[in-house]
């Protein structure tokens, strides 16, 4: 498979008293929206939506839930696509992973990822998708990006499939080596800002 050439951002303050039954609870953002989750007492409480919009899933007791993408929310994700599910068993591995990262994971993590750096895009580490972990994900662009060390070239089958099968799902999926992370961090940090501004994912 071809891999992807190396190339030489606080919520608002502002919050109300608790109001009377059946009222809201509300925090103001940046911009003026509101994102809303349940209160313990069936009320609503909104917290501010970083680009504004709402995220909302229906609770089991029929009252709304707004959740980021990454944790099946819908900003930034078209009524056409919808949360990705995956084996619980996925859980406790990814946490694993997450607490040993290797010095690439680290590296692109803490130097491109983190905090929104990319772009104003946010990313997880070691997200679960169907029967896969990918290194890194961002649910809004439904982009995955994985890093390939020393195994990958007695794996080459089995990451194609694996590759195949995301964007089945509608996942795209961009791979970088180790060493390129290891050794050409702005490199890739400039290719990755090169493709999400010239051509994102749809």
């Amino acid at each position: 498979m071809a891999k992807t050439p190396s190339i030489p951002l606080v919520r608002g303050k502002l919050e109300q008293a608790p109001p009377a039954e059946g009222k809201q609870q509300h925090l103001a953002s940046k911009r003026g929206k509101q994102q809303c989750l349940p209160s313990k007492k069936g009320k609503q409480q909104c917290l501010s939506s970083k680009k504004g919009k709402q995220q909302c899933l229906s609770s089991k007791k029929g009252k709304q839930q707004c959740l980021p993408p990454d944790k099946g929310g819908s900003r930034g994700v078209s009524s056409q696509q919808k949360h990705i599910p995956y084996a619980n068993n996925l859980k406790q591995k990814a946490r694993e992973n997450r607490q040993n990262p290797t010095a690439a994971e680290k590296k692109l993590w803490y130097k491109v990822l983190q905090n929104r750096q990319l772009l104003g895009y946010k990313f997880t580490r070691q997200k679960p998708l169907d029967a896969f972990i990918v290194d890194f994900y961002c649910a809004e662009l439904r982009l995955a990006i994985e890093l390939d060390g020393d195994s990958h070239a007695t794996q080459v089958a089995y990451d194609e499939q694996r590759t195949e099968k995301l964007r089945r799902l509608g996942v795209q999926v961009l791979r970088f080596n180790n060493s390129d992370v290891l050794e050409n961090i702005e490199g890739v940090f400039d290719a990755l800002q090169q493709m999400l501004t010239t051509a994102p994912p749809p």
